[in-house]
C-alpha cells in the first residue's frame, strides 16, 4: 500500500477550495473535502488509477491525474518510497498546462499524510 504526500501548493489548493465553497456554508465545504480526500485516499491501493494525458509538459514529469467532480487532481506515483505525492488539485477550467511548462523535474514533496 502507497502512502500520500502533500506538496504545500496542493495544501494551499486545499485550503482555496475550502474558502470558496465555504463563503455558501462551511458544512458543505468540509463535506466536498472530506469526499476528495476519500478519492485521494483510493490511490493508496489503486495507484495508476489516474490518466497520464496528453501533454508533454505532464508525460515528460510523469504527472498524473485524477480527475474528482470540477477538479483535477495531479500526482506523481514514487515507486521507490511507496507514495503518492499530491502536486495541485485544480480547477478544471485551469489552464494547467501552463502551470508545468518549465518545470525540469517534478516538484519537491514536504507533507506526508
Amino acid at each position: 500500500m502507497y502512502h500520500i504526500v502533500y506538496t504545500e501548493k496542493a495544501e494551499s489548493d486545499f485550503s482555496d477550495i475550502y474558502r470558496y465553497i465555504a463563503e455558501d456554508s462551511t458544512e458543505r465545504a468540509s463535506a466536498y473535502l472530506s469526499r476528495m480526500e476519500d478519492c485521494i485516499l483510493g490511490l493508496r491501493d489503486f495507484p495508476g488509477i489516474g490518466r497520464t494525458g496528453r501533454f508533454p509538459e505532464l508525460t515528460s514529469l510523469g504527472v498524473r491525474m485524477l480527475p474528482f467532480e470540477d477538479y483535477l487532481i495531479f500526482y506523481l506515483i514514487r515507486e521507490e518510497e511507496d507514495a503518492v505525492v499530491i502536486l495541485r488539485v485544480l480547477h478544471s477550467s485551469v489552464n494547467y498546462r501552463r502551470l508545468f511548462r518549465g518545470e525540469s523535474r517534478p516538484p519537491d514533496h514536504k507533507q506526508t499524510k
